[in-house]
């Protein structure tokens, strides 16, 4: 196909004239063009040769910037997030600039939509740094999304959606850098967005996050709740959502199930998302396939299994970005090589992941490196870096605040239920129950109102 048909199906994509077909066919030649680019290059460079192969072919600055949302669509799926980041920061440019070529910048309908999409634009940023466990930035970046909304009198359901979903990206980014308060708080609030309006994708969405988190301080109970219920709500109400809500949601369930021994069912989910990622290309959720693989063939102490798909998995992790996936592969291949007694390959790899956990600022994978480490040196008779290695552990715990503040004992070492006030403060639940913390009304560490209201 010549490239001035190339170019035409463009314009025709960047506009809303057209059948349903034209764009379908539009669609797919944008997706193509993407592939051959990202073939030859990536970051600002792909950005400059698809500005290059599209010039000209825009009748708007709206319609160029709505271009480049599909194009971030695919990069998104495909796992190419230095580009998809590459291409928000142009996507930011062009939203600076639309209403000047519309020459209406100065009504009060051309100033909202401006707004719109320049948060829209910070979102996608956002998440692009997410992914690549730039997790200080896609906070930053989400915190500017939901600040332009909020510049804005009066909310739209897209304006609030858009708040939902900062929410729960900038909750993501929360959690990657172990400030769990915060982590929850946003969340929490994304949940709160979804369900105040209804809307059941990101209720889903927001459900994945949850179980993320409580899987992070191992209330294992809670982080299956969450999935089985973002499953509900897929098999309910997403007969018409695309196909990554689906793997988001398996993958969150089946994180869960091998957390709590169900290795069986981790592993049929598992086979069924790596099925539905290949057909959409998504490389990253082949590699959390491959890790779920390796973490179940491990726990069953098949070594000749576990390693190889560690590996695989790694190398996907490595070719997306993904520096967290990436410490969670040098964990998993470490604890394989304890269990073969092969103890120097296993230091290597706790070494490696703890350079990279604290690299990206992930203090709780951190600590429980350390942790790792002081068990791993104490078998091997090294006492001084098993001792330094417990008050690393220790220091962290500290730090990140994994303390019930009840009773003062830590959480997040085993499997234990908790409970979340309002206020994103965790406790025991025991001891939220035997002291009556929601009879007396305040939250024991910040005396904020311990009444909930019912989200899900």
């Amino acid at each position: 196909m010549g490239q001035n048909h190339t170019s035409n199906v463009l314009a025709l994509s960047c506009t809303h004239n057209g059948s349903p077909d034209e764009h379908a066919h539009a669609h797919k030649q944008l997706e193509r063009l993407l592939q051959q680019l990202v073939e030859r290059s990536s970051g600002t460079e792909a950005l400059n040769e698809f500005e290059k192969s599209t010039k000209g072919k825009y009748k708007t600055n709206i319609a160029k910037w709505e271009c480049l949302s599909m194009a971030i669509r695919f990069l998104s799926t495909w796992g190419k997030y230095r580009t998809m980041v590459a291409f928000a920061i142009g996507q930011i440019e062009l939203a600076n600039d639309v209403g000047q070529q519309e020459q209406v910048s100065t009504t009060a309908t051309s100033s909202w939509r401006r707004v719109i999409i320049q948060a829209d634009s910070y979102l996608n940023l956002a998440r692009g740094n997410l992914m690549l466990s730039n997790f200080s930035k896609s906070c930053d970046y989400a915190q500017k999304c939901l600040d332009l909304i909020g510049s804005i009198h009066g909310g739209s359901n897209e304006s609030i959606l858009i708040c939902g979903h900062a929410f729960l990206i900038r909750g993501k980014g929360y959690l990657g850098l172990s400030n769990l308060k915060l982590a929850l708080e946003s969340i929490e609030k994304s949940l709160s967005v979804a369900h105040s309006y209804d809307n059941k994708a990101l209720e889903c969405l927001a459900c994945c996050a949850m179980a993320a988190f409580y899987l992070e301080v191992k209330d294992y109970e809670k982080a299956t709740f969450f999935p089985t219920k973002a499953s509900e709500l897929l098999s309910e109400y997403g007969k018409e959502w695309n196909k990554s809500f689906s793997i988001t949601t398996q993958l969150s369930l089946a994180a869960a199930y091998r957390k709590v021994g169900k290795l069986e069912e981790a592993m049929r989910t598992c086979e069924d998302v790596m099925q539905l990622a290949l057909e959409e290309k998504d490389r990253l959720a082949q590699a959390y396939c491959m890790l779920n693989f390796a973490d179940v063939h491990r726990v069953r102490k098949d070594s000749e299994r576990s390693l190889p798909r560690y590996d695989a998995a790694l190398g996907l992790m490595i070719e997306t970005g993904h520096r967290y996936g990436q410490v969670l592969v040098a964990i998993g291949k470490a604890k394989a090589y304890i269990r073969g007694k092969e103890f120097q390959q296993a230091l290597q790899q706790y070494s490696a992941g703890l350079q990279l956990a604290e690299s990206i600022g992930c203090k709780v994978v951190s600590m429980r490196i350390h942790g790792e480490l002081a068990v791993l040196y104490q078998r091997m008779s090294d006492q001084e870096r098993a001792r330094s290695n417990t008050l690393s552990y220790h220091r962290l715990m500290e730090f990140i605040g994994l303390f019930c503040g009840v009773c003062s004992e830590a959480f997040g070492e085993k499997h234990e239920l908790l409970e979340a006030l309002p206020c994103s403060h965790l406790f025991h639940l025991k001891c939220v129950a035997e002291e009556g913390i929601l009879d007396t009304l305040s939250c024991p560490t910040c005396q904020k109102s311990a009444l909930k209201t019912a989200i899900l």
